[in-house]
């Protein structure tokens, strides 16, 4: 599956009292009601024509439910982040990872709040077993400690700040799994999904009060912390933690670890924001694994929600040990033409995907797929570079596109043991390959439709793929900077005790 990039827009630079000046616009300047009720049929008319996931997990009963809270929601007259907030919760309710209000998308006015308002939370967390906690404290209360269960912010405990901010996180169909782990906040990203709603979300000024649960005392403690912007945040990560991701480059690395064990850590498919020239990348890894015979091979893909499929593509000629199968799965098109009234708020990186009439053919439930290719199911053969050793896939819940489909053809073809979480994704089918970019005329937040679902042939479960070796995360090992998925494959390398795990 081909995931294209985002339509990057070119970082902007505004003179301060400008800044200061567009977001005092945004809070002063409502948006009609009667204009955003328009919106969303334009959104409605949109996605019931052009995505092919939208009944995959609704009824239509079910979505035109939604869209009537969505009109409920847009019925009085709210700022543009407002607005914002409302279409989000409508767009995860279609369930579908690849429809959202793509952070990186927006105008100028959002962007500037998502990224550079001192809305801020002054850590890091993690969420295990459905709880906040502390990891990095970069604030200047010293007695924030890592491993500190975060039991309430302001009058909220943690579990409301989590119910609460739940039903605004995408994910591809019931894995719930994938919307906890987009919940985080890991500090090096441009825009992080905590970031975005929890401010709307919540009323906040310039500090929060935090009720926290001591991890080595068990005992309740009270402080009051100030919220930051994201720049500041990662300038303080830079300072106290030692180096951070820079680039996208910096999520790409090859090591060797003993004679016996290698180390290959993909973060990231989005090629197309890389300098690293990543296929002599991937060649002189896979030539050193050969040169010096190394038995073992550590696939680390934690944090990579997907991209670019040239790289999945690319690592199947090293991966495939036997002749392995990949599919059926069945492209789906919800039309084979954009209906020409919506072409004005409509934009994608190809016009070609406007009218691909004379490319696509009808299916029997009144889909399209291609005419060529349109059912991939293939049978892939070893290359004579293929690694012959052992593969050991590191996983987890954000691994939701062409990761998704990295890990089930490595795990369905037995080339790789999975170790890890539950992927994101979904066994159902993934909607990506082609992205339109729909502005909404009134409000100005764009909305991403994926054109292309990808979809078994065959019944499939509501959740994502389980590991081979289930690895559950731990405050102790977070604390203590232990990483419990290396520690288990190297446990198995070395023909040590296996400790508990949840198998297949």
């Amino acid at each position: 599956m081909t995931i294209q990039p985002s339509r990057q827009l070119q970082p902007f630079c505004l003179l301060l009292l400008f800044h200061f000046f567009s977001l005092g616009m945004l809070a002063q300047n409502p948006i009609p009601a009667a204009d955003l009720q328009k919106d969303v049929q334009i959104l409605k008319e949109t996605l019931e024509a052009l995505q092919p996931a939208l009944h995959k997990y609704n009824t239509p009963e079910e979505m035109d439910g939604h869209f009537k809270q969505l009109e409920e929601r847009l019925s009085v007259d709210q700022d543009q982040a407002t607005a914002y907030g409302n279409i989000s919760l409508f767009t995860a309710k279609v369930q579908c990872g690849h429809t959202y209000g793509n952070y990186w998308n927006q105008g100028p006015d959002l962007r500037a709040i998502f990224k550079d308002k001192a809305d801020k939370v002054p850590f890091t967390f993690r969420i295990i077993d459905k709880k906040l906690i502390l990891f990095q404290n970069l604030s200047e209360q010293k007695e924030l400690q890592a491993g500190d269960e975060i039991v309430g912010i302001n009058n909220h405990s943690g579990a409301e700040v989590i119910e609460k901010l739940f039903p605004y996180m995408k994910s591809d169909g019931a894995n719930d799994g994938q919307r906890f782990f987009r919940m985080q906040v890991f500090g090096y990203d441009n825009y992080e999904a905590f970031d975005i709603y929890f401010p709307l979300a919540f009323e906040l000024g310039e500090s929060i009060s935090l009720t926290l649960k001591g991890y080595e005392t068990g005992k309740e403690k009270k402080t009051t912390v100030q919220l930051i912007t994201r720049q500041e945040r990662y300038d303080r990560l830079q300072k106290r933690y030692g180096k951070q991701i820079e680039s996208y480059d910096d999520y790409w690395d090859f090591e060797v670890l003993n004679p016996e064990v290698a180390k290959l850590t993909i973060g990231t498919f989005v090629t197309w924001k890389m300098t690293l020239k990543w296929r002599a990348f991937l060649k002189q890894a896979f030539q050193t694994l050969k040169d010096k015979n190394i038995p073992n091979l550590i696939l680390d893909i934690r944090g990579n929600a997907g991209g670019d499929s040239a790289v999945q593509a690319e690592l199947y000629k090293y991966l495939t040990q036997k002749k392995s199968h990949r599919g059926p799965y069945q492209q789906t098109l919800r039309n084979n033409k954009i209906p020409p009234h919506l072409l004005p708020y409509l934009s994608t990186w190809s016009k070609k995907i406007q009218d691909v009439s004379n490319r696509t053919k009808p299916l029997d439930n009144g889909f399209y797929t291609f005419k060529k290719g349109g059912l991939i199911d293939e049978t892939i053969s070893p290359k004579a570079k293929t690694y012959r050793g052992k593969v050991y896939l590191i996983a987890d819940a954000s691994n939701s596109s062409g990761t998704y489909f990295l890990i089930n053809y490595l795990k369905d073809n037995q080339l790789a043991t999975v170790v890890g979480q539950t992927s994101g994704g979904n066994q159902q089918g993934i909607t990506g390959g082609q992205i339109l970019y729909l502005t909404l005329p009134h409000s100005k937040v764009e909305v991403d439709i994926p054109l292309i679902g990808y979809y078994p042939s065959s019944p499939k479960p509501n959740q994502g793929i389980e590991p081979n070796i289930y690895i559950q995360p731990s405050v102790q090992a977070l604390v203590e900077g232990r990483d419990l998925e290396i520690e288990h494959i190297m446990q198995l390398i070395g023909g040590a005790a296996k400790p508990s795990s949840k198998t297949d």
